[in-house]
């Protein structure tokens, strides 16, 4: 079975959709539909059912998903194997981490480990939560990083550290800069940026608002972390974010954090997680350490904050 028509079937299995796979994969509609209808008839089977606009995966095509999962994932234990014979001077590790945590694990754990195993390649998925999940399960990624990851049979927590927290994140040479805490009237009279509903943090900030009898009416709703900093960056107000979200700016001296008064109450945690029964390769087992070490995420409010790692996700 071609390589390339494996994956093309996978990637419209697992989104629904040949159209949606073109534009994940950048291949045109009809290279994508005539691959497919090539292993149907290599196989003498059908692998998928089209419905109207969308597809679903036959019971064939279910057995095939599961082959092709097994050969990743014989295929990633090989590699990663190869590695620790290498003594880690070759290999690939892949983690997919949402947005807010891609600075802290970038200046943090990436550098660091990378300074130690300059010949360790890396591939970083940026994506939501449930998205990473989803990729831990399935094999696309080694590691996920992720807020608050739910009870999952398939998942291991690797590390597990209360959710810092928030910060009013405001230009340094803003008025707001020379505070040492943030009152809750001082917030208010700030024009601010905000995610939108669909972000782990924005829900924290509802928690916030529930808890402290207020209600914000950010000037700026977006999906995008670089949006909220360049709209800092530019003057036109603060924003509310963890510190490790902005550990590059911070570092630099362009932003600054400050502590809010009084603090949110939370039970959310940062979590690094592994699909259960995954081989914990000796790059597996060095990143994580580098991540628990380096990333400012995983320091909570000390050290002492870390949890050991639960048994299921």
């Amino acid at each position: 079975m071609d390589k390339r028509a494996l994956k093309y079937f996978e990637t419209v299995a697992r989104l629904g959709s040949i159209r949606a796979a073109s534009e994940v994969l950048h291949v045109a509609h009809s290279a994508i539909s005539r691959q497919v209808k090539q292993l149907e008839s290599e196989l003498n089977v059908q692998l998928l059912e089209r419905l109207g606009r969308g597809i679903e995966v036959t019971a064939a095509g279910g057995q095939l998903l599961s082959h092709i999962k097994d050969i990743q994932r014989r295929e990633d234990d090989f590699l990663a194997r190869l590695s620790d014979m290498q003594g880690l001077r070759i290999g690939t590790l892949r983690i997919a981490t949402g947005g807010g945590l891609i600075s802290d694990l970038l200046t943090g754990a990436i550098s660091s480990f990378s300074r130690q195993h300059p010949g360790i390649r890396f591939v970083l998925n940026v994506c939501g939560g449930d998205e990473v999940i989803r990729q831990v399960r399935d094999d696309e990624v080694d590691l996920g990083l992720v807020l608050n990851c739910a009870a999952d049979p398939q998942l291991d927590n690797l590390l597990s550290c209360p959710f810092p927290p928030l910060n009013l994140i405001v230009h340094p040479g803003s008025p707001q800069a020379q505070l040492e805490y943030c009152s809750l009237a001082q917030l208010q009279s700030l024009p601010l940026a905000m995610l939108n509903d669909s972000f782990s943090i924005r829900q924290l900030i509802r928690r916030f608002e529930e808890q402290h009898g207020v209600r914000f009416a950010p000037q700026l709703e977006c999906n995008s972390f670089e949006a909220l900093k360049i709209f800092v960056l530019a003057g036109l107000g603060g924003t509310l974010l963890p510190a490790f979200c902005t550990t590059r700016e911070i570092q630099n001296g362009s932003l600054k954090a400050i502590p809010l008064a009084p603090a949110q109450q939370h039970s959310c945690s940062v979590d690094l997680i592994i699909r259960k029964g995954r081989e914990r390769s000796a790059g597996i087992r060095a990143i994580s350490e580098h991540i628990r070490q380096n990333m400012v995420a995983f320091q909570g409010l000390g050290s002492e904050r870390l949890q050991p790692a639960k048994p299921d996700c």
